[in-house]
């Protein structure tokens, strides 16, 4: 599911910190970016996880994007759509834990359960490292 919300760039950049601000109204978000591109993956981003917090954490529904025309903006402010294919979003960031069934040998997982080690964290942390990954959050 692709959801689009309109943002607003402020296109004068922040003298002290060089970065342009965004805003998504329809969300009450800000961001920031270097670069046009940057503002709209920050945007972006900001979306997706504000999107996914809503939905995972708080159980509410997404809020109706307003039309573009309807966004009220200075002459130094650009306004634009900024789409978030959001079930990719979802499985790249949900941090929503999933039941997976391993199989081990007998004699290892009576270790484990003797030794009172978490398989599941073993093999996360296990995981992770092979994929060369870092926790998100």
């Amino acid at each position: 599911m692709k959801i689009v919300y309109p943002v607003i760039i402020d296109t004068t950049k922040n003298i002290d910190d060089d970065y342009f601000l965004v805003y998504i109204p329809d969300l009450e978000l800000n961001t920031e970016g270097k670069d046009l591109a940057d503002c709209i993956e920050m945007a972006r981003d900001a979306i997706g996880i504000h999107c996914l917090t809503l939905e995972e954490d708080l159980h509410k529904s997404f809020p109706k994007a307003s039309n573009l025309e309807e966004i009220k903006h200075s002459s130094n402010q650009l306004v634009t759509l900024v789409d978030v294919n959001y079930d990719e979003y979802k499985k790249q960031h949900s941090m929503k834990v999933v039941r997976r069934n391993v199989t081990l040998p007998s004699w290892i997982n009576y270790a484990a359960d003797k030794s009172g080690i978490n398989v599941s964290a073993v093999l996360a942390n296990a995981l992770k490292q092979e994929l060369h990954l870092t926790d998100k959050f």
